[in-house]
């Protein structure tokens, strides 16, 4: 079996009046292989594949105090049919109060959507990323999907 290699590329986009910095792993690469069979030869794939907690790390600053949200999209450059990518939020970060939302894992997609919010700078917000939707029906190849985060 040859392997399947999913890739992620964590990217920022500018920011209006407040600023992101992104912090932590950056990429995550996963090999699957056949030691990823879910009960050895003639067995399907695994579903899923979960990142470390820490995988990108989050600063919100330049705020003036004010309310913001991080908003997350992806933009596929060789992405199979069935894979999903999720996201969620593991840390609440420090000097902020209070962040809100995104603790639970949620589908991210070309739009924009809401991760999570909170007021007043942050530093250290972490973000966990979660692959689902492998099956041996993919065919092996090298994958790759960007990840945007911004602060509105």
């Amino acid at each position: 079996m040859s392997p399947l290699l999913a890739g992620l590329l964590l990217t920022l986009c500018p920011a209006g009046a407040a600023d992101l910095t992104l912090g932590g792993g950056g990429a995550w690469l996963e090999t699957i292989s056949s030691a990823d069979l879910e009960s050895g030869p003639g067995s399907d794939l695994v579903d899923s594949r979960t990142s470390l907690a820490d995988q990108a790390s989050l600063d919100v600053w330049n705020t003036g105090g004010a309310t913001w949200q991080v908003v997350v999209s992806r933009t596929d450059a060789h992405w199979p049919t069935g894979a999903r990518l999720w996201a969620r939020r593991t840390s609440a970060g420090t000097g902020c109060d209070p962040v809100s939302g995104g603790e639970a894992f949620q589908e991210v997609f070309a739009l924009d959507q809401v991760l999570f919010s909170g007021t007043d700078d942050c530093l250290g917000i972490t973000v966990q990323l979660r692959l689902t939707g492998l099956s041996l029906d993919i065919a092996p190849d090298a994958y790759l999907t960007a990840v945007a985060y911004r602060v509105e």
